[in-house]
């Protein structure tokens, strides 16, 4: 009981005891908890120590602190860019110059995300989970037939009016909404299709 005490971390403020002696149906096991030692470890609850070979009179503890922080939104940004919602990885380009341009682009896609995290910090979600909102904005193509008015004819690609939660969002980044898509086919390579060429 102890050993399992000990591997729980409770071993400090509890005791336990077992009765081995008697059968296993009638076993019994007891807990007492040492109030006074638990509201002596409580008082630690939520504080931590930093270290750092940086002398006092180069650095306050204030600062100390501000760059720890700092630190931890660096790994978070690490996170993002190799297998959060940017993939850095895999990389399917094997040329140098494909391969720096892929991250040169990762990049400024983390400092969009970054940007529009600030303009959307009063909503209640994830930049991810507001670009996959914004991604249900459909078009609407209307084609205009050959007339005496309009003798080549052609067609347009409308947005229609967003939801107010859509609508929310491009208000927030200071950006108004699409209306007009251009006509015409767009080739974008997308990583199915690299990994496709690549087979």
């Amino acid at each position: 009981m102890h050993h399992r005490a000990t591997r729980l971390n409770t071993a400090k403020w509890t005791e336990c005891a077992s009765d081995f002696a008697s059968d296993l149906p009638s076993r019994k096991i007891s807990v007492h908890v040492n109030e006074s030692k638990l509201k002596e470890i409580s008082l630690l609850d939520g504080c931590y120590c930093l270290t750092t070979s940086v002398s006092a009179a180069e650095m306050d503890k204030e600062s100390v602190h501000a760059r720890y922080k700092d630190l931890a939104m660096v790994e978070e940004a690490f996170r993002t860019c190799k297998t959060g919602h940017l993939k850095l990885r895999p990389i399917d380009v094997r040329k140098a110059e494909r391969t720096r341009a892929h991250v040169f682009v990762v990049m400024l896609s983390y400092l969009l995300a970054q940007e529009l995290r600030a303009c959307w910090r009063e909503v209640d979600a994830t930049v991810e989970e507001n670009l996959a909102a914004l991604a249900g904005l459909c078009g609407v193509r209307v084609s205009v037939p050959i007339s005496v008015s309009v003798p080549s004819g052609g067609e347009i690609y409308m947005i229609p009016k967003p939801r107010p939660e859509l609508n929310k969002l491009f208000d927030l980044a200071n950006t108004p909404p699409p209306t007009i898509l251009p006509a015409g086919k767009t080739n974008a390579v997308t990583e199915r299709k690299l990994k496709t060429r690549r087979k």
